[in-house]
């Protein structure tokens, strides 16, 4: 049995709609691929690099970086064009250290205030029978806290996508 024409045909429009567009090459300046020569690296580790200008952005697939521009295998989104004004180079990545961070003083914080008040309630009898200054069991509490939150937060920050801008120009 042949699956129908029409069928057929939306599948067709929507790969060709989807395809990326071939190799090619966004022009620059010399200066600037000299600028760009210690990221040199840096692009061609990246399987994704996003040009934005002030007109728009495309991302480029398997970017390498060339003598006369930045070429790609491919591209998704419009033509890249450079109108002079400026533009930005972003490397897409994960956000592990975004994450970490967050989890480590969130976590922190909170296993400060949970011991600091564990501490407390073994007082309750006075000052005499106690054994754990509120004080030392805060601090305890929120390095371990913040270990094991920056642990987790860096875990959870590593399956979330983020581009990171490796190249301004002009330069701030």
């Amino acid at each position: 049995m042949r699956p129908p024409f029409g069928l057929a045909a939306l599948t067709l429009a929507l790969v060709a709609v989807r395809a990326p567009a071939q190799e090619g090459i966004v022009p620059l300046d010399s200066a600037t691929v000299a600028t760009l020569a210690p990221l040199e690296s840096r692009i061609g580790r990246a399987a994704q690099l996003r040009l934005r200008t002030a007109t728009g952005s495309v991302v480029l697939l398997a970017p390498r970086l060339r003598p006369s521009g930045l070429g790609y295998r491919a591209r998704e989104g419009p033509d890249p064009r450079l109108d002079g004004r400026g533009f930005l180079l972003q490397a897409k990545g994960r956000a592990t250290w975004t994450g970490a961070a967050v989890g480590a003083v969130v976590a922190g914080l909170g296993s400060a205030l949970l011991f600091s008040q564990l501490a407390g309630l073994a007082c309750l009898d006075g000052p005499a029978t106690c054994r754990a200054p509120r004080l030392e069991s805060a601090v305890i509490g929120g390095l371990m806290g913040g270990a094991g939150g920056g642990l987790v937060g860096g875990l959870i920050g590593a399956l979330i996508p983020r581009w990171h801008t490796i190249y301004r120009h002009p330069p701030p």
